[in-house]
């Protein structure tokens, strides 16, 4: 499953609107005096795409925030999802408000892969001899930590990556799109060298840039 949010272009945005958005994705406000050259914006109803058929899917971590909720949401899709993680943390916990039943169904069905995702021949082998169709990488941070997938997986139907909106460049224009310039100075950088890397591969790749996640 994966959701499409687009923007279309409409009229000048009023000040007020601007002056009410964040600037650097770090708590603070826009000033007065900003310069707004995007027209205004609005979303776009959220397009739903599913999956024809059921999918062997990987997620890349999957015990924080993020992958809590995703890996529920693909098992209840009908998927056979399995989390690659170090063994740290218990791959299933209970959450607040799911049913004994709902937790029961989803730990009797979630698969894990316990590794580093940095020692690159483990990844190789381990990821072929299982063939996943679809790739959810939400903890990756280097090209160099993501390439291993793509070569164990060369018939792979689906890589979606978890990146940031920090990697654009500094700008009082908002809201960001992808053509925006971006920053190869950012401290993600090794996010950005990662999309290049997944576009040079061929492969159907989704990169995702969110702003700071947050939540219970």
């Amino acid at each position: 499953m994966a959701r499409l949010v687009a923007m279309q272009q409409q009229t000048q945005p009023s000040l007020s609107l601007l002056l009410s958005s964040l600037s650097d994705f770090n708590g603070t406000r826009l000033h007065s005096q900003v310069q707004c050259k995007r027209r205004a914006w609005q979303t776009k109803r959220a397009l739903q795409v599913s999956a024809s058929s059921s999918k062997n899917i990987l997620i890349m971590g999957g015990t924080r925030f993020i992958g809590v909720f995703l890996s529920r949401l693909l098992v209840k899709e009908g998927h056979q999802v399995t989390l690659f993680t170090r063994g740290k943390a218990p791959i299933t916990q209970q959450l607040p408000g799911e049913s004994d039943q709902d937790y029961a169904d989803f730990s009797s069905k979630v698969l894990h892969l316990k590794g580093d995702r940095k020692d690159f021949e483990f990844v190789k082998t381990s990821l072929a001899a299982k063939g996943f169709d679809v790739i959810y990488d939400i903890n990756g941070r280097e090209a160099v930590e993501v390439e291993p997938i793509l070569d164990a997986l060369p018939k792979l139907e689906q890589f979606i990556y978890c990146s940031s909106a920090g990697v654009y460049l500094k700008s009082d224009l908002l809201p960001h799109s992808e053509k925006d310039a971006v920053d190869p100075k950012s401290r993600h950088k090794g996010k950005l060298e990662t999309e290049s890397l997944l576009e040079s591969k061929g492969v159907n790749w989704t990169s995702i840039r969110p702003v700071y996640i947050y939540g219970p």
